[in-house]
């Protein structure tokens, strides 16, 4: 993936890439984060 934060909102798909949409209220988003950190690696959904 070309982020390390992907970004669902409503009834799309999981793993959408971030854009520039803004969220209204009522919206449902989804997360998947990943990160590194001093030899560490991290993922939550």
């Amino acid at each position: 993936f070309p982020a390390t934060i992907c970004a669902s909102i409503n009834q799309e798909i999981v793993h959408g890439i971030p854009g520039r949409r803004v969220l209204m209220e009522g919206d449902l988003l989804s997360l998947d984060v990943g990160a590194v950190w001093e030899g560490y690696h991290g993922d939550s959904a």
